[in-house]
């Protein structure tokens, strides 16, 4: 009994916590996040089968508040910059 709960225990860890994982459009994604030379910080998401942008991109000013915001779907810009 103790080991079938150890078991289930370390499966739930290993398949239920992987806070990184995620999908935008049903794409599985990176999320990535730089600090620019101005000090500005870009959070995107990078599709993983070829890199290229997919889904929400935001740009923050040196204080944190939103400068930009753009959303993308394969590596190009969709919709309009705000």
């Amino acid at each position: 009994m103790k080991r079938t709960f150890f078991q289930l225990l370390i499966a739930f860890f290993l398949f239920g916590c992987d806070q990184n994982q995620q999908t935008v459009n049903g794409v599985p994604v990176t999320r990535m996040e730089q600090v620019l030379e101005s000090g500005e910080k870009e959070v995107f998401f990078l599709r993983q089968d070829n890199q290229q942008r997919e889904g929400s991109f935001q740009r923050f000013r040196n204080d944190g508040t939103l400068q930009e915001e753009a959303h993308y779907q394969n590596g190009q810009l969709h919709g309009l910059r705000i």
